[in-house]
This record gives C-alpha cells, sequence and structure tokens, in this order.
C-alpha cells in the first residue's frame, strides 16, 4: 500500500492560485526554482 503524503495547506493554495491566474505547472516550477536560492536579507 502506498504512504500518504501530508501536504501543507499553504503550498497547495498557493499552487491552485497560481492555475487559477493562468499560469501552467512548468511556469510555478520555474519560478519556484528561479526563486529557491534567494535570500532576503531584512
Amino acid at each position: 500500500m502506498p504512504e500518504l503524503l501530508q501536504l501543507d495547506e499553504e503550498w497547495v493554495e498557493l499552487i491552485v492560485q497560481a492555475k487559477e491566474i493562468g499560469l501552467n505547472v512548468e511556469e510555478i516550477r520555474e519560478f519556484l526554482q528561479a526563486n529557491t536560492n534567494k535570500k532576503e536579507i531584512i
């Protein structure tokens, strides 16, 4: 039997919103990869 994955509800909501504004999966993936290594200094 496959293991159940626990998804972060905030991430799921962000993905749903991105798709609602017309972004496709590849555009979401590219955005996340481009911004993964950036750190914001406050």
